[in-house]
């Protein structure tokens, strides 16, 4: 396989990627599709026009050798779908990428994937439960591989709490290799990189993050899981895109309720109402749906006793044995609810309780 013009013929102007496969398919490899006469493609309809049009032709030469520059110099992976290094599952898809470019690990050995998404605005509640989330799962899965989009929100809260928890994490992107976007993530990419994962993406450098590649973007962070679950969404948005094509693929995806009436989870209610996505409300629920075996791990508990703050062991002590709505809890402890739940939200950031469905809590450290 030459490298040069399996890129060049995805740069060829109006050809598109199911041309292209369908191309490939037919000539073996894309030095063979250049190669050949222009008779052999009379009965292609367009394609014909397109590979023959000696500016479009000439201007994707370019942007391969460009390309092909920029990758040497840059520790760049292009891996072509034909490469056993090419993610399996993603493979699968009829619109995968014909080439993948990584910077990072170039390898996809994970036995499970899993993407985690949701809304750029995300609330107090969906960034709890996102690290929440991926926390527990890390612990009952340790081999897992968090995929997200390293965008605002939930996005890069997924990837922090993967870096935070001894997760891989897989950034998927929606421009070229030479910059981040947002620019603010670019630690946390870099981060990423560092502990083993991987910034993915289909564009060549100079792509820049227009609106139409964030849609195609979704179906890649899609196609590389077993399983897609989205913590916050609104009505329309990007998740949601990422939940259809994943439904597309005979992906699983699983949803987190939300309060009614609450915007940023009426993309996660509507999911769920019609029945297209699974419910869950913790990573054992996704692990049991998935059939998935999870490593429990032996860890000594902590006495919290003495090093608790007071506030934290008046709550600890109130939720002893029992599980309780909030609104009982504050009539327990005798603090008002809005007092009350800042102190609940940092205790399940430290792992001393947990929130379960219709506003209750529990102890974690028994």
């Amino acid at each position: 396989m030459n490298l040069f013009y399996e890129i060049a013929l995805t740069q060829v102007p109006k050809l598109g990627l199911k041309r292209v496969r369908v191309l490939l398919d037919t000539f073996g490899s894309a030095e063979a599709v250049f190669a050949a006469p222009r008779d052999a493609f009379d009965n292609t309809g367009p394609v014909q026009k397109y590979l023959f049009d000696e500016h479009g032709r000439g201007e994707a030469m370019r942007r391969a050798e460009k390309e092909m520059e920029f990758i040497s110099k840059n520790s760049i992976n292009a891996i072509h779908i034909t490469d056993s290094r090419y993610p399996y599952r993603l493979a699968q898809c009829s619109d995968a990428p014909v080439i993948l470019y990584t910077v990072g690990s170039d390898t996809f050995p994970s036995e499970h994937y899993v993407a985690v998404v949701g809304t750029r605005s995300c609330t107090a509640y969906g960034r709890n439960i996102t690290e929440k989330f991926v926390r527990e799962l890390a612990a009952m899965l340790p081999d897992v591989t968090i995929v997200s989009g390293l965008a605002y929100g939930i996005d890069v809260c997924s990837h922090k709490a993967a870096l935070e928890n001894g997760a891989t994490t897989i950034g998927v992107v929606a421009h070229g290799l030479d910059m981040i976007y947002p620019p603010a993530h670019r630690s946390v990419a870099a981060t990423i990189v560092e502990r083993g994962g991987a910034i993915v993406t289909e564009y060549i450098s100079k792509t820049w993050p227009e609106a139409g590649n964030f849609v195609q973007r979704n179906r890649i962070i899609a196609g590389l899981c077993d399983a897609v679950v989205v913590v916050e969404s609104a009505i329309k948005g990007g998740a949601l895109l990422t939940a259809k094509a994943a439904g597309g693929y005979s992906r699983d995806v699983f949803a987190f309720p939300g309060r009614v009436g609450d915007k940023a989870s009426a993309g996660c209610n509507m999911l769920l109402r019609t029945m297209q996505a699974g419910l869950i409300e913790s990573a054992e629920d996704l692990v049991k749906a998935e059939r998935w075996e999870a490593v429990r791990r032996e860890t000594e508990q902590p006495l919290f006793a003495p090093e608790m703050k007071e506030e934290y062991k008046q709550i600890y002590d109130a939720l002893k044995g029992e599980t309780l709505h909030i609104a009982d809890l504050a009539l327990k402890v005798n603090m008002k609810t809005a007092a009350l739940m800042p102190l609940l939200i940092e205790m399940e950031m430290e792992g001393i309780i947990e929130g379960i469905a219709g506003g209750r809590y529990r102890n974690v450290i028994l």
